[in-house]
């Protein structure tokens, strides 16, 4: 059973797209069986789209070695630009109960996506918007929310809530985070303004 769909709106993005999707992979295969993959190509029509296309296709069709069904769904999208559009149409497309929204270059801390599973099955009637905390490339670092402040043209600058350094903490609520990575059961969704 589809329990979440894994969604990237991705522009004129392949390599980001390709890293993360075999990351998840690799490094998330006991999720894969609950889970399915949409790439909502907002440039279907762009220099990247055949190799695109071609990636999701590819890596749809089983392998005797794999241990899990693995199933990617190409969308091209024309209908808007933006970045808001078309990781709302994932939402509108999902098969699954729940939906986590990834920017094509986020990979995400091993475990993350059995924990986000588990949180759905624990709180299946749950409306909020679940968001984790950003560990940054040393792997030490780790910002959890944007703190209410203007700069660089910008509201929100990343904070640190010591509550969020322990992957195994309990949840809490933030003022505000980035869309680089973002949860929301189906049904919940309220959409974009």
């Amino acid at each position: 059973m589809t329990r979440l769909t894994i969604g990237m709106a991705t522009h004129r993005d392949f390599d980001g797209v390709y890293f993360t999707v075999n990351a998840l992979r690799l490094y998330h295969a006991e999720a894969m069986p609950r889970c399915e993959i949409v790439i909502v190509d907002n440039d279907p029509d762009g220099p990247q789209a055949e190799s695109l296309r071609h990636f999701c296709s590819s890596i749809s069709v089983p392998h005797p070695d794999w241990p899990c069904p693995f199933q990617v769904r190409y969308i091209p999208y024309r209908e808007a630009g933006g970045t808001a559009a078309p990781r709302d149409h994932i939402f509108r497309i999902a098969a699954a109960d729940a939906v986590l929204v990834l920017d094509s270059h986020v990979n995400l801390w091993p475990g993350a996506i059995s924990h986000l599973l588990q949180w759905y099955d624990d709180h299946p009637e749950c409306q909020d918007l679940i968001q984790g905390p950003l560990v940054y490339d040393d792997l030490q670092f780790v910002s959890t929310h944007f703190d209410d402040i203007w700069r660089d043209g910008m509201w929100g600058t990343w904070g640190t809530d010591q509550r969020g350094i322990d992957p195994s903490g309990s949840a809490f609520e933030i003022p505000a985070q980035g869309l680089g990575l973002f949860s929301c059961r189906t049904e919940a969704w309220l959409g974009f303004n």
